[in-house]
């Protein structure tokens, strides 16, 4: 259901995307910032490293359970765990993404993934399939987007919608 506080919230995100709205920042972007971010970014997307498991989750759809800066906010309903020949399968389609710097702000996560390596967690991510972004939670917070014109997309899309129908 939408509330009317959530309606409000998608709007000022939609409007503030095609204002192309300044950042929120006290300080300027230094001139590198793209590059720092590809960076930042690449280990938890095109960059990954072998993953032996994969969990896929779903959150909660609630505007109060969805807090992209605070992950511990996001009530996960149901994970799905996958291991050797299907995690790796995951994880390829993952690096295999056509990733563009950011997706749009709106960023309410349905969805959320979470790699593994042996007993290391190597990173959780946020999914928002509406707004093609998702937010990296691995060494520092980090956002990055989906192209969702690239073949790779809705393979990832389908994934999630096979397990839950959504």
């Amino acid at each position: 259901m939408t509330t009317p506080s959530h309606f409000l919230r998608r709007s000022l995100c939609l409007l503030l995307a095609l204002c192309g709205a300044a950042t929120t920042q006290s300080e300027p972007l230094p001139k590198n910032w793209r590059a720092q971010h590809w960076r930042d970014i690449g280990p938890y997307t095109y960059n990954l490293r072998e993953a032996d498991a994969v969990e896929l989750h779903r959150f909660e759809d609630s505007p109060e359970a969805k807090e992209p800066e605070d992950p511990s906010k996001m009530k996960i309903v149901d994970t799905k765990r996958f291991t050797g020949a299907e995690a790796a399968r995951i994880a390829q389609l993952w690096r295999d993404q056509d990733w563009v710097g950011f997706g749009a702000s709106c960023h309410e996560p349905v969805y959320g993934i979470t790699f593994y390596r042996g007993d290391q967690k190597l990173f959780f991510g946020s999914i928002c399939f509406g707004c093609q972004n998702v937010y990296l939670y691995g060494g520092k917070t980090d956002t990055a987007g989906f192209n969702r014109e690239s073949r790779a997309y809705p393979v990832l899309r389908s994934l999630f919608k096979e397990i839950w129908g959504q």
